[in-house]
């Protein structure tokens, strides 16, 4: 499970898939919350790579915050919410 959207990073490579490389659970009582961050690659093939050569392919890292909500904690409703409330990427898809 991934997102399909082109961003491009700070030196200019172009990444249209994403992915959720690490979430981190905050519950200090200031910042709590869901710290994620997203794996970004040229393209679906370089994820493949990855797997199969255990080597990263990981071109951007995109930090992410969601708030606590009453929502389940799994994989696909981080993705529906990432779309749903982080703007930069409210216009991808899944893939």
């Amino acid at each position: 499970m991934a997102l399909k959207i082109s961003l491009v990073d700070n030196k200019g490579i172009d990444c249209d898939y994403h992915r959720v490389l690490s979430m981190t659970c905050n519950y200090d009582g200031v910042n709590d919350g869901i710290y994620i961050n997203l794996a970004g690659y040229t393209n679906a093939s370089y994820r493949t790579l990855e797997k199969a050569s255990g080597e990263s392919m990981i071109v951007m890292n995109t930090p992410v915050f969601l708030p606590f909500n009453s929502t389940s904690l799994n994989l696909p409703n981080i993705y529906t919410r990432i779309k749903a409330e982080i703007t930069q990427f409210s216009p991808s898809s899944d893939i």
